[in-house]
């Protein structure tokens, strides 16, 4: 009986290891998971990846060019904003968008100056990151376009992950 129960509780701990190993990035989407399953998920969802809603009146789209794989294995997604923007809307949906993370407990932890206004830009520092460490995700956020025309882009990242690639350089 007690032999069983030791059993029965390794198991239930390996599998919760296995489990806690896949830091859930999206949706349906976790981190390393392999390349066909991923790729599957976005051919069954496609009319729901074509109209993100983050916050209200911010849409985003997912397709399969989204997905980033190391050795077939789901590393970050990236998605961005479904219409092209002027600078004035671009700024709104920046602002949107960062206010959505942050009503789901993100917190910006590296901003450029003047990260709302698209058209200042510093190209050789990231633009916009936000972190939820418990869910274990940074995200980062980045308007890209010039003159008129801009889009929002979005790309989520196991935060471990991540920190390793930064500490790798």
């Amino acid at each position: 009986m007690l032999f069983q129960r030791i059993v029965f509780f390794l198991i239930f701990f390996l599998f919760g290891l296995s489990v806690q190993a896949q830091n859930k990035l999206f949706d349906d989407f976790f981190f390393k998971m392999p390349k066909k399953k991923a790729i599957l998920v976005i051919k069954e969802n496609k009319k729901k990846f074509n109209n993100i809603k983050l916050g209200s009146n911010n849409s985003f789209i997912l397709r399969k060019g989204s997905l980033a794989f190391e050795e077939d294995l789901l590393i970050h997604i990236t998605m961005w904003s479904k219409n092209d923007l002027n600078p004035k809307t671009t700024e709104k949906k920046l602002h949107e968008t960062v206010k959505y993370f942050v009503s789901k407990g993100f917190k910006i932890v590296h901003s450029q100056p003047e990260w709302s206004d698209p058209q200042i830009k510093d190209l050789s520092k990231p633009y916009l990151r936000l972190v939820h460490k418990e869910q274990k995700l940074l995200v980062e956020i980045e308007p890209r376009g010039q003159g008129d025309l801009y889009n929002v882009f979005l790309s989520i990242y196991d935060l471990n992950w991540f920190s390793d690639k930064l500490n790798g350089l």
